[in-house]
């Protein structure tokens, strides 16, 4: 999602908030101390989510344990609801949500060391062609030439970072939660890059969307430099 959706988005909460202000105010006007808890109860709701947001644009909340589940139980809910509200073109929405969180962590993130970056690619950038399992372990390559792995090996031996072929979001949460990184560098097609981004928050995710020739999940090919400038946004 744009600035001006997260704007958007903002204001249609805000709006929400006051609706349902106005439907039960004449309920809690006779009652001074639930009038007060109420009005105090919203004017929270609506400065965390502000405040939540504007730490998020502006950088401030990467890495920040503390702030995680604000982010991934009410912050990324409430804008996704209204972002889809508001743009019907799916891909697009995640594609906005994905070039902003980019742009947010080439801003914000410290430089790291090799070792503390993590890759993580779709099984389905491998050809069909291929019978060699590289899942988990892309050094399995032969380097054939027919997809794009090969090239990728090569590139992440190039700038010494880890890289996993995954099979799923599920397998890619997993690796994340047990490699610890400072930082990663992730290729998916939209819902599941944006999903994982959300996910694996407060770890910074610099996203890097594949193409899709043959539709999803087959022979999918992605651009090898959009991965060498997601490599040296985090490194020293």
């Amino acid at each position: 999602m744009s600035r001006l959706g997260i704007l958007v988005s903002a204001i249609f909460y805000l709006l929400t908030l006051l609706f349902f202000y106005y439907l039960i105010y004449p309920r809690i006007s006779i009652n001074p101390g639930v009038f007060y808890l109420i009005t105090f109860l919203f004017v929270v709701l609506f400065g965390a989510y502000s405040s939540g947001l504007y730490l998020m644009v502006s950088g401030r909340a990467l890495n920040r344990v503390n702030l995680s589940p604000l982010y991934r139980y009410y912050i990324f809910p409430v804008t996704s609801f209204y972002s889809g509200l508001i743009k019907k073109n799916k891909l697009s929405a995640w594609e906005e949500f994905v070039k902003m969180n980019n742009s947010i962590v080439e801003r914000s993130s410290s430089k790291i060391s090799p070792d503390e970056l993590l890759v993580l690619l779709p099984h389905c950038l491998q050809s069909t062609k291929c019978d060699i399992r590289i899942t988990t372990d892309i050094r399995n390559c032969k380097e054939c030439g027919i997809c794009e792995i090969g090239g990728l090996k090569n590139l992440l031996d190039k700038y010494g970072v880890k890289g996993f072929v995954v099979t799923g979001g599920t397998l890619a949460r997993r690796i994340a939660k047990e490699k610890l990184p400072k930082g990663i560098v992730a290729v998916a097609c939209h819902h599941d890059l944006s999903e994982g981004i959300s996910l694996v928050y407060p770890i910074p995710v610099y996203g890097v969307l594949n193409d899709r020739p043959e539709g999803p999940c087959l022979n999918t090919i992605v651009d090898l430099k959009k991965i060498r400038e997601g490599i040296e946004v985090f490194l020293k």
